[in-house]
């Protein structure tokens, strides 16, 4: 059995300094997709979705990708 590989899209921060990760973009407008390769919901799928769920909103992909080239989500403020 060959193990799921799964892709993510839509972390923005960076790293400048050892240990200290800089969000570029606030929680509550970042936009994260997950999937597996072949589109397949595995443990490992869930494990990751459940991990990166409590940094932001996460979604999971049955084309993982397809959702590469898709834009996320528009986000306006309140006026």
């Amino acid at each position: 059995m060959t193990p799921a590989r799964i892709a993510v899209l839509g972390i923005v921060a960076n790293r400048y300094t050892p240990g200290v990760v800089e969000r570029q973009v606030p929680r509550t407008g970042t936009w994260r997709r997950a999937g597996t390769m072949d589109g397949v919901r595995t443990p490992s799928l869930a494990t990751v979705v459940d991990g990166l769920g409590h940094a932001g909103a996460i979604s999971i992909s049955n084309d993982i990708r397809a959702s590469t080239w898709m834009k996320p989500p528009v986000r306006r403020s309140p006026q």
